[in-house]
């Protein structure tokens, strides 16, 4: 075959399932499975047993996880890590994956698994590169939450509802599984952005502090009396976050 695209191809062996997209109505042919043999910025080659017409639209979603990608994605990050002293990264991803399927693998139920088992991997070459960084986890609040990323991000967002009022029940719930050091908690503007709630800066101070406590707003819009109270409670958070967080 002549090489007619502006990009260079590269080789790929991947069954992906096309979704048909230009009729709503269509009962045949709504779904095709075809096998990929080649894949570049501008497109993808493919092999297919049906007839598909020109002018007909089709989607499809191909995801690319092999060692080299792993081992580029992790070479980037460390060129970003490695440009000054960065001792913190909140690292949010997507931890839920829909429609968990391997065209590859022979057993279905051990794609999640072997993914976490990536995941952790990828983590401990970052830790063992960089052992002064904190990395807090992060995916759509809580989503990161469990006892084995614990090792490797020892702080996790405990939830995007940063309201102080619906943050206690949501620490206090969180506490029962996680201690309070690993619970990522922080004081956010008001009106809160998710429930419009307006709660008092002594509230929300109260209440991050009953976790990692920070402050996620901006202080030249506040009023030198909260500019003032703000000092007073890092103060507060100091004396006391030993005792909170370790028991000591």
């Amino acid at each position: 075959m002549d090489e007619r695209r502006k990009h260079k191809r590269l080789d790929l062996d991947v069954s992906v399932q096309l979704e048909r997209l230009d009729q709503d109505d269509i009962t045949t042919l709504k779904f095709i499975h075809v096998v990929v043999t080649d894949i570049s910025r501008s497109g993808i080659g493919f092999v297919s047993d049906q007839n598909l017409k020109v002018g007909t639209y089709y989607d499809t979603k191909i995801q690319i996880w092999t060692k080299e990608v792993v081992d580029a994605v992790y070479e980037q990050m460390c060129q970003v890590l490695d440009q000054g002293n960065i001792e913190y990264v909140k690292w949010d991803m997507n931890r839920s994956m829909a429609e968990v399927y391997s065209m590859t693998a022979e057993e279905q139920g051990s794609v999640q698994y072997d993914y976490m088992l990536g995941l952790y991997d990828f983590l401990e070459r970052i830790i063992s590169r960089y052992p002064d960084l904190l990395i807090e986890g992060c995916s759509g609040g809580g989503g990161r939450f469990d006892a084995g990323m614990l090792y490797y991000t020892p702080q996790i967002w405990c939830s995007d509802n940063t309201d102080a009022v619906d943050r206690v029940r949501i620490q206090y719930g969180t506490s029962f599984g996680y201690p309070v050091s690993a619970v990522g908690s922080h004081v956010s503007a008001v009106p809160n952005h998710q429930t419009g709630r307006k709660t008092s800066l002594h509230t929300r101070g109260d209440c991050a502090m009953a976790g990692t406590f920070g402050y996620e707003l901006d202080p030249a819009k506040m009023t030198d009396e909260e500019r003032r109270e703000i000092r007073k409670q890092i103060v507060e958070y100091k004396k006391y976050a030993q005792l909170v967080q370790n028991g000591l």
